[in-house]
């Protein structure tokens, strides 16, 4: 993904405080009304292309505030995701799961196959993650440094969602920006 086609491909929403209990026929997140979370920006390098930024937007008309973004792939057992992104504020916290969450939601953290935080400013940097759900392994490259991790979660499965989201505590609109991701 690298946003030529702008957001298709993602989730970004964020939802906004509303009348719940069902009056719109859905109950939970589904009637909730929703705005756009994180967005695309024009390429800091000048470039004419696009980057999403992702960021923490202090509104108390949002339910959650810190933006997020969701990205489908086809599931594998075994894999490697590759995401390219710029730390200019706050950091973001990467997950890959098995199933949808929100962008905004705060959990994903705790329940995700792997997860972990890219906090390193300055340039453009290379995330990359190799997994392997049957040997429940996980090897993390950033850069030059590389960890291999235990899966916290077991996806019988496989893989099949990227959910990154800002880990800012307080209001950040510089964020992180993220030039692409992609599955291989």
């Amino acid at each position: 993904e690298n946003f030529r086609y702008g957001l298709v491909n993602v989730s970004t929403q964020m939802y906004i405080k509303s009348n719940l209990g069902g009056f719109k026929g859905f109950s939970g997140h589904c009637s909730y009304n929703r705005t756009n979370g994180a967005m695309l920006v024009p390429d800091p390098e000048g470039n004419f292309k696009e980057v999403l930024q992702i960021c923490r937007i202090e509104d108390k008309r949002l339910v959650y505030k810190k933006q997020g973004v969701v990205w489908n792939f086809p599931s594998s057992s075994e894999g490697c995701v590759k995401v390219e992104l710029c730390v200019i504020k706050s950091g973001v916290k990467i997950s890959l799961t098995d199933r949808w969450y929100n962008p905004v939601d705060e959990t994903v953290g705790d329940e995700a196959a792997i997860s972990f935080n890219v906090t390193k400013r300055g340039d453009w940097q290379t995330i990359i993650v190799k997994y392997n759900t049957n040997t429940m392994k996980a090897k993390i490259i950033v850069g030059d440094d590389e960890k291999e991790v235990e899966l916290k979660a077991y996806a019988p499965n496989g893989l099949s969602y990227l959910h990154i989201q800002t880990i800012a505590e307080e209001e950040d609109q510089s964020g992180t920006l993220i030039r692409s991701f992609e599955k291989f």
